[in-house]
């Protein structure tokens, strides 16, 4: 079975983001993260994934503190806009 990532068409640097966001996780959350956003994703009905639309994924499923103090701002650094 493939990943369901892998099946995703990744525009800009929206790969590196989403990969930055599941291993600043603690390793013992990496898969829950990686299976609530595969969700989030398919309920979406997402093929294509944006810089804007992981941005959009961090509002929608993370913490506000966590998203704006800490998420975000590494995403900023790897942002290709």
């Amino acid at each position: 079975m493939r990943d369901y990532f892998s099946t995703l068409k990744w525009r800009g640097n929206s790969r590196a983001m989403m990969n930055a966001v599941i291993a600043d996780a603690p390793p013992l959350f990496r898969g829950a993260l990686r299976d609530m956003i595969k969700r989030w994703a398919e309920n979406q009905g997402l093929t294509d994934i944006d810089e804007d639309t992981v941005y959009r994924a961090v509002d929608e499923l993370a913490p506000p503190g966590m998203a704006n103090n800490l998420i975000k701002p590494e995403l900023d650094k790897l942002r290709s806009k």
